[in-house]
């Protein structure tokens, strides 16, 4: 892919001598992005040829235009197949514009539905085809993808991005057909044109320049802007010069889109990517004077929404899939807020919603493609995303087109930008080269002094906090030597009293053996007291039988 210098130079609407000598020679041009998003939409039946052409209209406003929903079946692409007829049906006197979901027997309503059969070609020709004649008339216009994971929304936008001499491929998506039907009709009109491109990835609820030719991403902020809706700020813009080289830009791009492989789909996005075409048309008024007049066309990738349990996330695509929910939830009660016509509408809840704002209720003409895959989507999914697209229809958009600048007022803008932009460039040049806007230089500056303030305050805080754990510790280790010490006394009188017990038990013990001892020979002398006893008895039995005989020898005869 090539980004040669010599595009903007070949494709200048600064004719005066004083404007050639201010134009830069850079090769694209890093702006705010305006991402006006605004609701909208015209009827899918709006006739256009092949080649858009523009053509003013005198009136330069619309109101009560509501957003355009169509629905699309998936399948494989091409083929003709039918409806699971368990979930859904077609209504067979409005088959393309109405179903009914069999499981609640509630008929849904859109403004065209593409059913499995419907190629890439026939989705363009009635819902890109009439928007890029919006936007060559002047509107700023929206077409988003909404549905599941895995239900077609990344093909219906991008498809196949390969291109034979700017020509889109069979399966070429919204995109990559808007990008070659946009040269197509430029080249064959009178009239210089510069057409830019940016691409916005939303991952994470962080904000991604996906054509930021630096390795390191650059700080991107939304904000609001009094004239032209929401804008982004440092967002880079690529002016391309052909189809065939807004294709490889494009391809370079999701590229680096953040994308991962679940058990909903192979390669799942897990980002929402806006795209963004902006135009700049030079024509000529009634009077013959030279007029700009500028638009955008915002093509919008949602990722998928999924639970984590479905998609087989775990662990960092547990928190992608809670962040995706996350923002598409808060997208969901923008739309119920709008259908509802509530007093509020949540649009800061989210920076999708905030991306969105003016595609939804606000001034563009949108149309959003709600997609589902009938034959292997939970009823459950398949009804919210009907759900969406049926609260999504009834939002009503006031499409403005945007004013047209005669040439010197144009001139005299684009160069008092460029001087401007010079100015704030030599400002920012340091010792060492190296430069940036003034607006970002200040800002570091503030962030810096802030910064310091903050560093002086936490390196405070931390010398309290220091000197608190200092004396907490002191008084912890007085407390644990008194404890220490108090330990050892107590133990070195437990050890005196059981030296003082065992003393005691000894003692106690050999006055018992001596005890024992001494009864033992009471015991020996009391046996031999009675031994003598018993034989002093047997003498005296003897004695006294003796003297019986003697003293009456008659007795005994």
């Amino acid at each position: 892919m090539e980004r040669t210098g010599r595009s903007a130079a070949n494709i200048s609407i600064i004719p005066t001598t004083k404007a050639q000598r201010l134009r830069m020679n850079a090769r694209s041009q890093p702006s705010d992005g305006n991402l006006s998003k605004r609701k909208v939409i015209t009827k899918a039946s709006t006739t256009v040829t092949s080649q858009p052409t523009v053509k003013r209209s005198s009136i330069t406003s619309q109101t009560g235009h509501n957003v355009q929903v169509v629905l699309r079946l998936k399948g494989k692409y091409g083929i003709k197949q039918s409806l699971n007829p368990t979930v859904l049906l077609p209504v067979q006197e409005a088959r393309d514009k109405k179903v009914i979901l069999t499981t609640n027997n509630y008929v849904y309503s859109f403004d065209h539905i593409f059913y499995q059969d419907a190629t890439q070609q026939k989705i363009y020709d009635q819902v890109g085809k009439p928007i890029l004649s919006e936007v060559l008339c002047g509107y700023n216009c929206t077409i988003f993808a909404y549905g599941q994971t895995g239900t077609g929304k990344t093909y219906t936008m991008e498809g196949d991005l390969e291109n034979a001499n700017g020509k889109p491929a069979p399966n070429a998506g919204i995109i990559p057909r808007i990008i070659c039907d946009l040269f197509e009709c430029l080249n064959g009109r009178d009239g210089e044109h510069i057409v830019k491109i940016s691409m916005l990835e939303l991952y994470n609820e962080e904000l991604r320049d996906l054509l930021y030719p630096g390795d390191e991403n650059k700080t991107l902020n939304i904000y609001d802007d009094a004239q032209n809706g929401v804008k982004v700020s440092n967002i880079h813009e690529e002016v391309i010069i052909s189809a065939a080289h807004g294709l490889d830009i494009v391809k370079a791009g999701v590229k680096k889109r953040m994308t991962a492989a679940t058990n909903c789909n192979e390669k799942s996005s897990r980002s929402h990517c806006i795209f963004t075409i902006n135009i700049t048309l030079q024509e000529k008024n009634d009077k013959g004077a030279k007029v700009y007049c500028t638009s955008k066309l915002h093509l919008v990738d949602l990722a998928g929404s999924e639970n984590s349990k479905a998609s087989g996330s775990e662990h960092l695509r547990a928190r992608e899939a809670a962040s995706i929910n996350k923002s598409l939830l808060t997208l969901g009660r923008v739309i119920n807020s709008l259908s509802d016509k509530a007093p509020h509408i949540p649009y800061r809840e989210s920076k999708l919603t905030r991306l969105l704002k003016d595609s939804l209720g606000g001034r563009t003409k949108t149309s959003i493609i709600t997609t589902i895959d009938p034959l292997s989507q939970s009823i459950e999914d398949m009804k919210n995303t009907l759900d969406y697209g049926s609260h999504a229809k009834n939002i009503s958009n006031a499409p403005l087109r945007n004013g047209i600048a005669l040439e010197e007022r144009h001139v005299d803008t684009l160069v008092s930008t460029i001087i401007k932009m010079q100015d704030e460039l030599r400002r920012a040049w340091d010792k060492n080269g190296y430069c940036m806007p003034k607006k970002e230089h200040d800002e570091l500056v503030i962030r810096a002094e802030t910064a310091e303030q903050i560093a002086e305050q936490r390196e405070e805080e931390l010398k309290h906090e220091k000197e608190r754990i200092t004396e907490e510790r002191r008084l912890f280790e007085e407390e644990l030597r008194t404890l220490k010490q108090q330990g050892a006394e107590e133990i070195q009188r437990l050890s005196r009293k059981e030296r003082e017990s065992q003393e005691e038990i000894h003692r106690l013990s050999v006055e018992l053996d001596n005890l024992r001892q001494q009864l033992s020979q009471k015991n020996k002398v009391l046996e031999e007291i009675s031994h003598m006893a018993t034989k002093a008895s047997v003498k005296r039995e003897r004695e006294n039988d003796s003297y019986v005989e003697e003293t009456h020898p008659q007795k005994k005869k």
